[in-house]
């Protein structure tokens, strides 16, 4: 399994998993623009050829990265698939000075909010109806190591 820069060949891939792994419904525009606007920081796991997993991060504000969206297939969860993506994105912030690392995460995901937490993240927040269902999310945060 491998981590890399994602392509445009992967966009049709990474939108099957994220429609079947995530919340919410995001559009083939949405996932385009990030990928034309923020391609460094747009990662996919690799098993085989096929596309098994994604992050997508951007930074905001000059000063920190944000994870948009991490999701692994159904079949490869459980693997450190998502560990490794989450580590890859880390490590975009570290080369780039982006620091801390920042997320919103759905209150009622208790898988997500106990991977992140595992991995160092904080709750620092709550954001009231932020998804399009009415639903919570919880703001999360972590400092990397300088």
């Amino acid at each position: 399994m491998k981590i890399r820069r994602i392509v445009t060949e992967d966009l049709d891939a990474v939108r099957t998993i994220a429609r079947e792994q995530l919340h919410e419904t995001y559009s083939e525009e949405l996932f385009r623009y990030f990928f034309e606007d923020h391609p460094g920081c747009f990662f996919v796991a690799e098993e085989a050829s096929t596309i098994v997993g994604f992050v997508l991060s951007i930074p905001q504000d000059n000063s920190m990265l944000r994870v948009i969206m991490l999701a692994v297939g159904k079949r490869w969860k459980r693997k450190g698939i998502g560990s490794k993506l989450l580590a890859q994105a880390e490590s975009y912030a570290t080369l780039r000075k982006l620091n801390p690392m920042v997320l919103e995460v759905s209150t009622v995901n208790t898988e997500a909010i106990n991977f992140y937490t595992k991995r160092g993240y904080k709750v620092t927040g709550v954001l009231q109806r932020y998804y399009n269902d009415g639903g919570d999310a919880l703001t999360m945060k972590r400092y990397l190591p300088a």
